[in-house]
């Protein structure tokens, strides 16, 4: 599933050939609704309903649904949607939250208004109402008349989402901008990141919650974590070099880049280095081959030229990815759940249950160290050579 922002309170969320808009305003990419199969809209102000984009949308596709708080409905045309109700809208199950719209000043504006929560994703429209229900990600309103950073701050910490994204924000200068995501990432207690207008970040499928916990436990130790790797660029370094992201590493990578210190940057870091870290756990075996007189049990006798035919065989052997310095995760799409190895040549143990504890047990003061505990042995040939 992936997440688009349109400009200001507009999002797309994508999965395959699935199109669903929230509030296409008139501060809203002018595309926001090309290729749209529903619309939900929050309430009725012009930032979240352009009703001349909306209407030329409709005419280009008369089976484009649109969702609505019951008297705008009537007014545009619309299905109404009702606090509480559950419906589908473009394949996606979508929950209408009751949420008032924030009051500026003497009950004003007073108009008639829903959150909508699509599959985790929660869009609160021009209110900090809490659902009820857990919410994966959340995008925050950090601007407008009725709008105050301590109130999105407190917002973000009762919701409690794994990870949250900001919307609402045209009316912010970049120096407004800047101190808004400031805040909101060193007060939110969660991952926080900003998607550049037009962007899109690749939500994490069901298996990369821990992932998502990692990266929120990260958020909380650390301050130099830049936004989340985009779909784009998830697909350039699984191309370039040759292997994918168990899903929840590419989640933690999705929720913020980590940077600095000994983690790889896999955005605008050297690729040489880049190849080095990557090949770190098999040149180890072959250096241990080489030197210390190491031979796998099922690699048969050991011949004449034994890093020749070692090399040879560890051709076969599953792809592992660096976390952080020689912490590695085993490589794969479709897994999840691994623990966190740390490899020295064969020199391998455990140094975490799985990604979020890793997390815990490197970067919390007085951390225990490797695991002493026997985690589930995920990853066919390294886990010969782990201990507890």
């Amino acid at each position: 599933m992936r997440l688009t922002t349109c400009g200001h309170a507009c999002v797309r969320i994508e999965d395959g050939d699935r199109v669903l808009v929230i509030d296409p305003g008139t501060l809203s990419a002018r595309d926001a609704l090309a290729g749209a199969t529903a619309v939900l809209i929050t309430h009725e102000h012009d930032d979240h309903l352009d009703t001349g984009l909306l209407a030329a949308a409709r005419a280009a596709d008369p089976t484009l649904t649109v969702h609505a708080p019951p008297g705008l409905a009537a007014e545009i045309g619309a299905t109404p949607a009702h606090a509480g109700d559950v419906f589908t809208a473009a394949g996606f199950t979508v929950r209408a939250v009751g949420a008032d719209h924030a009051e500026i000043t003497d009950g004003l504006p007073g108009c008639p208004h829903l959150g909508f929560l699509v599959e985790g994703v929660y869009h609160p429209g021009d209110s900090y109402t809490v659902p009820d229900t857990a919410v994966h990600t959340l995008l925050v309103p950090v601007s407008g008349p009725w709008a105050a950073l301590p109130a999105a701050i407190a917002f973000v910490r009762a919701v409690a989402p794994a990870q949250a994204y900001p919307i609402h924000d045209a009316h912010l200068s970049d120096i407004g901008i800047e101190t808004a995501d400031w805040w909101l990432a060193a007060k939110g207690g969660t991952v926080y990141t900003r998607i550049p207008p037009g962007e899109t970040v690749t939500l994490p499928p069901p298996g990369a919650a821990t992932g998502v916990e990692a990266a929120r436990r990260l958020a909380r130790r650390r301050r130099d974590i830049q936004p989340g790797l985009t779909a784009a660029e998830f697909d350039r370094i699984e191309q370039q070099y040759g292997f994918t992201f168990a899903d929840d590493h590419r989640a933690f990578l999705a929720a913020g880049l980590p940077t600095g210190g000994n983690f790889p940057d896999w955005r605008d870091g050297d690729p040489a280095d880049l190849r080095r870290q990557l090949a770190w756990p098999i040149d180890g075996v072959l250096f241990d081959v080489e030197h210390n007189g190491f031979w796998h049990d099922s690699w048969g006798d050991r011949p004449a030229d034994a890093v020749t035919a070692a090399r040879t065989l560890l051709t076969g052997v599953p792809a592992l990815v660096p976390v952080y310095s020689h912490r590695y995760l085993p490589a794969g799409r479709g897994t999840s759940g691994h623990p966190v190895m740390s490899i020295y040549q064969t020199d391998i143990v455990y140094h975490g249950t799985d990604l979020a504890d890793y997390i815990d047990r490197e970067f919390s003061a007085g951390h225990p160290g490797p695991d002493r505990q026997q985690p589930r042995a995920t990853v066919a040939f390294w886990r010969d050579f782990l201990r507890d």
